[in-house]
């Protein structure tokens, strides 16, 4: 994208999303985040930058709720989200995949800093570990990546967050095969009623 149509549009966010807030809280740090990207992706879906990502990642929103969770979690104080809007924009050209492990990184290079949500930062970690290890047979059991794991369990259990990193490594299996069930469910009965709506 051309350097002024981006910088024009990124003072446009700016002054949009200049004051949102006050800070996140922990107990709906999740969902706001969630909210704010799907939000932001689909009222800006027709610019150049945002189709461009889209065509790199079909599944964008997923992706970019992981890298902006994991990004915020790791500040040493409580973010907000209108203070974020430019670093996601330029994160909308970056490898996601990079720009994730580039957090984690930092996270675990600046350990024992006390950081803003560390057990966001271990799920994912966790997550990142059991894929990294699943046997090819088994995929079709689980979610279809990291990303879409991430999402169903940081939005759906957030009281997993509050246990020790080592009993959500115990409980993670079976609770992202409950989660891909119910999912398959879901579309399942979305399929049917689509089918019966032409009839």
């Amino acid at each position: 994208m051309q350097s002024l149509e981006k910088e024009y549009f990124v003072q446009g966010l700016r002054v949009r999303y200049s004051g949102v807030g006050p800070a996140l809280e922990l107990e709906n740090f999740s969902l706001r985040i969630w909210r704010f990207v799907e939000q932001f992706i689909r009222d800006h879906r027709d610019h150049t930058i945002i189709q461009q990502a889209v065509r790199r990642y079909p599944d964008l929103i997923p992706r970019m709720y992981t890298v902006c969770a994991l990004r915020f979690a790791s500040f040493s104080y409580a973010p907000t989200l209108g203070y974020m809007v430019k670093d996601l924009v330029s994160c909308l050209e970056e490898d996601l995949d990079a720009s994730v492990v580039a957090t984690m990184r930092y996270w675990q290079e600046n350990l024992p800093r006390p950081s803003f949500f560390g057990a966001l930062l271990e799920l994912w970690q966790a997550i990142d570990r059991f894929y990294a290890k699943l046997p090819r047979r088994q995929v079709m059991e689980y979610p279809p990546n990291r990303y879409h794991a991430f999402v169903l369990v940081s939005l759906n259990d957030k009281d997993l967050l509050l246990q020790d990193s080592a009993r959500v490594r115990a409980q993670l299996p079976e609770l992202l095969r409950a989660h891909h069930r119910q999912m398959e469910l879901i579309h399942a009965a979305v399929d049917r009623s689509q089918v019966e709506s032409l009839h």
